[in-house]
């Protein structure tokens, strides 16, 4: 946590001028959510969003500080905006898929897993490991390389229960 708090210190100084930043928002949820911080981070990520409503980064960082309340029925259609803003966000897929799988929609899970997996760039290595570690037997969907990876068409992910992630 020390490069964290070192941030959010360095955030802090700036004052009222940081306050319309959006960059200065993200940064601090960034490193509110490192902290534990929680309310902060979704505070200071929801800002960003204000001032920057397609930033992909700001919204994944609302989407994450949303899914820490409990509230992926909330998360759920940003993850599908991040999805439209950037069809290769990996990180997105992702938890799209936990929020389909903790409510239950296994089928919908595997395919956003694959989709996230077909994605995955050096930075998400952590997402090759939770999915082989959790989703044993989820491999990367096949797509084309001169087009993105897609979500299939579907039920949308609007309404999930608020249950932890199981194995499919």
């Amino acid at each position: 946590g020390g490069k964290a708090s070192e941030a959010l210190k360095t955030l802090d100084a700036l004052g009222p001028a940081g306050d319309d930043q959006p960059r200065a928002q993200l940064t601090r949820s960034m490193a509110c959510t490192m902290l534990g911080m929680t309310q902060e981070a979704l505070d200071s990520a929801s800002r960003a969003v204000e001032l920057s409503p397609n930033d992909k980064n700001a919204l994944y960082a609302k989407a994450v500080a949303l899914m820490g309340f409990n509230r992926d029925s909330e998360a759920a259609p940003i993850f599908v905006q991040i999805k439209k803003i950037d069809p290769r966000f990996a990180p997105a897929y992702f938890y799209s898929g936990l929020i389909y799988n903790s409510s239950g929609k296994t089928a919908q899970a595997r395919g956003e897993f694959e989709l996230s997996l077909a994605n995955v760039t050096p930075a998400d290595a952590w997402i090759k490991e939770y999915i082989s570690k959790n989703f044993p037997g989820v491999k990367a969907a096949s797509v084309s390389n001169q087009q993105p990876a897609r979500r299939p068409s579907g039920p949308s992910a609007s309404q999930p229960a608020q249950t932890a992630p199981s194995t499919l």
